[in-house]
């Protein structure tokens, strides 16, 4: 509204301009390897364009092609943004120093100057055309005015570059690359730091940035007024939070030049892994008020969800970086005894919770229970390993382990084919086939598959051998769960077909929305799909370079493990919160 006006204003006109300005401007002379500035921007680009093929083809597809550009062009653009001047200066400043400040400062340049602009041109394109069908019809219906008539001559081109040159943060960006080009002798250091802007330049620019960490966090809070984690921003978020964040890792390990030595290798590839878990900014939630208002809601529920799904997994991160190995093996071992205590907690939890509401959950929620019963007997096995009562090298635990990891991965996969199938009304078929879906778990631990998690935990050397027993449940679920997700958006497609009454048809498909819980399992699907995809390409990482568990491999060790034992906290999240389980929330508040 109006009364937000002013903090606007200093935010976008004053404060974060000139923090683009300060940190290009103030950015080291040292020389750069540019392999890591562009692995970490080829891994944001790369993200984009999978969001950006994937959302055309799939998200919202009955609208027409115009907004079908401008969504994909909005949801690539949430996989470009990073949020690097609230969060992403302020902490890797605290973790490195001055060190990286010269890879902040590409990668700032590179954004917005290059990705920003060509965001902007492909919504200034996607809107002049969608313009152009309104005034078409407006036109046929006779209300044209004279003033539509002539912004209808006016070129997109012309209309994006108009935007691009008139931002002041790309003005600001441009004056910063100016001034490190041609007065990089003017800078001095103050209060022991090197290379900063010379007095009084530096006390204006201080004073006016000096509140944008808090007014930019504030604004943000402000701007989600309707936001909802709907299955699609919770797909935009893993993409930008997590498989982000491992692509970066990986071509930064082709990219990096061949003159670093060990510790600086790890030191890199632990900031380009960190840097690609940095979440979005707030650009992606300002363009779809601009450009695309009916996309407000996911914008702005995975703006903030990204936040919160980038807190811990940065705040791990943090904790192992510059760490050695001794130090680095502690630190996981750590995270897994905080994530089985925290899984078993949950689990408890969970157990009094569906004691207490048993006699509102249905047969299609009770598979939901089943799952629970197994994620929390899995992370009980997992913690009496760790603390060390059994084994993990006895045969027995290991077939027992993989079982119930197994379990997790193919109840979900069940899950995933009942709501292909539409939910069939018998409860036999619903609770039979899930536990036979469990006691089928225990063939492949037996006979072909290891449990990949145990490699941390045990200390396994991966060989090839072990790559493929490791990684065989996960591609075989993989291959299993795209196989259903093309057989429902078939059957979606046939349906809207067949349709003659569009109208009753939504209505109908919204009734059953509400019935079974269908968007909870879409969530549980999206997460273990990255999760799975997330741990083949660790371990085939791992198989193939054959590191030790040295900083640099840390943070993907942590994701994995954060990741694995980390389904029973967000079943309980589902469970509680998710409008699929309304009734178990009402029924649980009046206890």
């Amino acid at each position: 509204g109006d009364d937000m006006k002013a903090v606007r204003f200093v935010v976008g006109r004053l404060s974060l301009p000139l923090m683009s300005f300060n940190v290009i401007a103030t950015s080291p002379s040292s020389e750069l390897d540019w392999g890591i500035v562009l692995a970490c921007s080829l891994g944001k680009v790369l993200t984009g364009m999978f969001a950006f093929g994937a959302s055309y083809c799939c998200y919202r597809s009955r609208a027409s092609r115009t907004k079908r550009f401008l969504n994909s062009t909005l949801c690539g653009f949430f996989q470009w943004s990073t949020n690097d001047f609230a969060i992403g200066i302020p902490v890797i400043q605290a973790l490195y120093g001055s060190k990286m400040s010269g890879y902040l400062a590409a990668n700032v340049l590179v954004f917005q100057l290059i990705l920003q602009p060509l965001a902007l041109v492909c919504l200034e394109v996607g809107n002049s055309f969608r313009q152009d069908q309104l005034r078409q019809l407006a036109a046929e219906g006779g209300s044209m005015g004279a003033a539509q008539e002539q912004q209808q001559r006016s070129s997109p081109a012309l209309s994006a570059a108009k935007h691009v040159f008139s931002n002041p943060i790309v003005l600001a960006t441009i004056a910063g690359a100016l001034f490190l080009l041609l007065l990089p002798g003017t800078r001095t250091e103050i209060d022991g730091k090197p290379n900063q802007l010379p007095h009084p330049l530096y006390d204006v620019v201080s004073v006016l940035i000096s509140p944008f960490k808090m007014l930019f966090l504030f604004l943000n809070g402000t701007s989600l007024s309707n936001f909802n984690l709907k299955p699609w921003a919770a797909v935009l978020v893993m993409l930008k939070v997590i498989v982000c964040a491992f692509l970066t890792y990986l071509l930064a390990e082709v990219l990096m030049g061949s003159h670093h030595t060990k510790d600086q290798r790890g030191e890199l590839l632990a900031f380009s892994f960190y840097y690609g878990t940095i979440p979005t900014g707030g650009a992606p939630l300002v363009f779809a008020t601009q450009f695309a208002p009916w996309l407000v809601d996911v914008m702005a529920g995975s703006c903030l969800y990204a936040l919160v799904l980038a807190a811990p997994v940065e705040f791990m991160s943090a904790l192992v970086l510059g760490v050695g190995d001794a130090q680095g093996a502690f630190a996981l071992r750590s995270v897994q005894y905080t994530m089985t205590v925290m899984a078993l907690t949950c689990g408890v939890f969970f157990a009094i919770y569906f004691s207490l509401t048993v006699f509102v959950w249905d047969s299609s929620r009770c598979v939901f229970a089943i799952y629970g019963a197994v994620c929390s007997l899995y992370a009980f096995v997992a913690f009496f390993i760790l603390t060390g009562h059994w084994d993990c090298h006895s045969e027995l635990v290991v077939h027992m382990f993989g079982w119930f990891q197994t379990s997790c991965t193919f109840t979900v996969l069940f899950m995933h084919a009942l709501l292909v199938l539409k939910w069939p009304s018998s409860r036999w078929i619903k609770l039979g086939g899930t536990a036979i879906v469990v006691l089928i778990s225990l063939l492949p631990p037996f006979l072909i598959t290891l449990p990949h998690t145990l490699r941390e935990m045990c200390h396994w050397e991966l060989n090839i051998d072990r790559l493929l027993r490791t990684t065989f449940s996960d591609l075989f679920s993989i291959v299993i769960h795209m196989a259903l997700l093309g057989v429902g958006l078939y059957q979606k497609r046939q349906a809207r077909r067949r349709s003659y009454n569009e109208e009753l048809a939504g209505d109908a498909a919204a009734i059953l929305e509400r019935q079974e819980p269908s968007t909870a399992v879409r969530l549980l699907v999206i997460f273990q799909l990255v999760r799975l995809l997330v741990e083949a390409v660790t371990s085939a990482t791992v198989a193939i370079w054959e590191p030790k568990q040295t900083d640099a491999f840390l943070p993907m060790f942590i994701m994995v493990n954060i990741m694995e034992f980390g389904q029973m906290p967000l079943l309980l999240f589902v469970t509680l919160f998710w409008e699929n389980f309304s009734s178990q929330r009402q029924a649980l508040l009046s206890t």
